[in-house]
């Protein structure tokens, strides 16, 4: 694999691109059923298998246990792709806490083709560059670690919008949360 594909499936990569997306987007969201607050709250967002795993990330020496199992986290003010699937509430991960092993989310079908399309049409642009216009139209980044419930916030009753003023999510109890309509978030 060559390109900007194999740059932005490289350590180095993903570190240029991790420095630009937390330098843009002071926050991570992440839309889960009310169902698993329990298990959230308890484990954390925990990688899992969202389908097939594309031929140019089985072809990268990712350095991670499970290449095939991500978290998908949407930057905060980019374009909202999460499904909705009945009641939901939202977490919110700031981005210090981002982990670095971040990629592009392979969850969507044809993502990989984009970083060379946008090349060919802007070649001064980097790979990091590129990234972060991927996640700012796709709306959606993917990582491959779990991220702990003490890094989580949560949005609860009787709270705006602002991460920064939720709760972390190991101090809400589940009666407390904000269930989520398909265009909470901008």
């Amino acid at each position: 694999m060559e390109g900007v594909n194999a740059e932005l499936l490289s350590l180095e990569g993903m570190a240029e691109a991790r420095a630009l997306l937390i330098s843009k987007h002071e926050w991570f969201l992440h839309a889960a059923p009310m169902a698993t607050f329990a298990q959230i709250q308890c484990e954390g967002l925990c990688p899992h298998n969202p389908g097939a795993m594309p031929d140019s990330v089985t072809a990268a020496a990712l350095p991670v246990a499970r290449p095939d199992r991500i978290v998908c986290l949407r930057p905060i003010r980019t374009l909202d792709t999460t499904p909705r699937r009945g009641p939901e509430f939202m977490l919110a991960l700031p981005a210090s806490a981002l982990p670095q092993t971040v990629t592009l989310d392979w969850s969507f079908g044809g993502v990989w083709t984009l970083p060379a399309i946008i090349k060919a049409d802007a070649p001064a642009m980097t790979a990091a560059e590129i990234f972060c216009q991927i996640a700012r139209r796709r709306g959606s980044v993917a990582i491959y670690e779990a991220i702990p419930p003490e890094a989580l916030r949560v949005w609860t009753h009787n709270l705006g919008a602002d991460p920064s003023a939720w709760p972390r999510l190991p101090d809400v109890a589940s009666g407390d949360m904000l269930e989520i309509g398909i265009d909470a978030f901008g």
